[in-house]
């Protein structure tokens, strides 16, 4: 069952087209986080909470349809394996943003792509017995997996087969169903007491929950009421241990065909919102987008700037994540941009699962507002939010990309397979695009899910 604080939000599952409704409403957006982390470090008994991410079965049964640092010489000497998928461009990326070779780039690339499907498996077959995975630091191509109690024969023999890096780590004492369960758990817990600005993240690698709330929760009678919610959540099995730093005041912001390009107020030029993926449902095509982005927005060609109007169609803000899809009347294309120019575009050729991103997994990301393409690594997964006037779950939280208002809805991608559609920004920084800061996104698995449609690949 959901959360109290979300149940009224419904089931995307469950979906009623709303045709060419429009919300009266503006959204300001989801003020949160950055001041007064609490880490709970928690020994936690396992409380499951199921999440089946499969891509939308009504819309597979009909018909697809068109409408260490090193030097960076040489890199066409790699036997590009992946270039499919665009693994090499990005790995060129990753280069020249962090100052390695494009080959280390490319071979931690591919190996994260090739656990994804090992530890989706793990993840269904041993609930209770997985503890998350994580890469290592750096561009190692190697994964760590926590376990709890003895490694089932038949995932020794997943790893032989695949001749992937993979080392286990047997001393988990929650699996990571029980750590997310306990997260949202906490999560509800302090929204029924009114705290307004908060995020709750399970933290498999240190086996805890993670705690921000904004300054206001920190003083007086509020910080009173936060501690005590706290200490009724443990238990003498729970130890719970809280550090308090004092920060100025940030927040949680969310940053207000083809994929990857802007979309602005209908009859305007107010840059409100990016597309992500081009999409279908049926015979009808358009664009997906954020949950919180205004229903009556334009389409902006990024080659002649001529708009074309985007009929809202259905939204959803809540436990499953934060998205929206556009229906128009032009055509659509598998294809989002990286970039504002036309070589910067590349075809969607797959979806990642939302139970193949790992802590450690490193993705990129375009917005229109900022206008560059900036690649990090998923710090937490399944985060809950609360800000402004809704609550959001099922983040993923990459650390120190680019990101600015506007950016809202944009594509995050690795090689060219769609990974998630943009939520918004972490910190006091939030807006000025020459600073980087933890980004948050909604895996493109549970939009597809969630609204009915499928993103279109080639």
């Amino acid at each position: 069952m959901l959360p109290r604080s979300l149940r009224s939000r419904g089931d995307p599952g469950l979906f009623t087209t709303q045709g060419n409704s429009r919300r009266s409403r503006q959204r300001g957006r989801l003020f949160l986080l950055t001041a007064l982390p609490l880490l709970v470090i928690l020994s936690i008994p396992a409380t499951p909470v199921s999440a089946d991410n499969s891509r939308g079965a009504a819309i597979a049964a009909e018909e697809g349809g068109a409408n260490p640092s090193e030097s960076r010489e040489g890199a066409e000497n790699i036997i590009d394996t992946g270039s499919a998928d665009g693994l090499l461009e990005m790995a060129r990326l990753l280069a020249t943003e962090f100052d390695v070779s494009v080959q280390a780039a490319f071979d931690r690339l591919k190996h994260q792509e090739a656990v994804a499907p090992l530890t989706e498996k793990w993840r269904r077959q041993y609930s209770t017995a997985f503890g998350g995975a994580y890469h290592a630091k750096g561009f190692a191509p190697r994964t760590t997996v926590r376990w709890i109690g003895r490694i089932p024969a038949e995932v020794e023999l997943d790893v032989k087969q695949a001749a992937v890096d993979i080392v286990f780590e047997t001393s988990a004492t929650a699996s990571e169903k029980a750590l997310i369960a306990k997260s949202e758990q906490l999560f509800d817990a302090l929204t029924d007491a009114k705290i307004d600005v908060l995020s709750t993240a399970p933290d498999s690698v240190e086996q805890r929950i993670i705690v921000a709330v904004a300054p206001t929760a920190s003083q007086g009678p509020m910080l009173a009421e936060l501690n005590q919610i706290i200490a009724d959540f443990g238990t003498s099995s729970i130890p719970i241990e809280m550090s308090v730093v004092r920060t100025a005041a940030g927040a949680f912001q969310a940053s207000t065909a083809y994929g990857g390009t802007a979309a602005v107020l209908s009859g305007t030029s107010q840059h409100k919102c990016t597309m992500a993926f081009a999409v279908r449902r049926g015979n009808t095509y358009g664009l997906l987008s954020a949950g919180h982005c205004p229903n009556n927005l334009d389409y902006v060609d990024p080659s002649s700037g001529a708009t074309s109007a985007l009929t809202f169609v259905r939204e959803y803000e809540g436990y499953y994540g934060d998205y929206a899809w556009y229906s128009m009347t032009d055509s659509v294309a598998a294809q989002f941009h990286t970039s504002s120019h036309a070589s910067g575009r590349r075809y969607v050729t797959s979806i990642k699962s939302a139970n193949q991103i790992n802590i450690g997994d490193t993705y990129c990301f375009y917005g229109r507002a900022t206008n560059r393409p900036s690649c990090g690594t998923v710090k937490y997964n399944n985060t809950c939010h609360r800000g402004g006037d809704h609550d959001v779950c099922n983040q993923v939280r990459v650390r120190n990309v680019y990101g600015r208002y506007g950016d809202s809805g944009g594509p995050w991608y690795v090689g060219s397979k769609a990974v998630g559609v943009h939520t918004g920004c972490f910190g006091s920084g939030c807006g000025n695009n020459t600073t980087r800061q933890d980004q948050s996104f909604t895996p493109v698995s549970l939009a597809e899910d969630g609204l009915g449609v499928a993103v279109i690949t080639r």
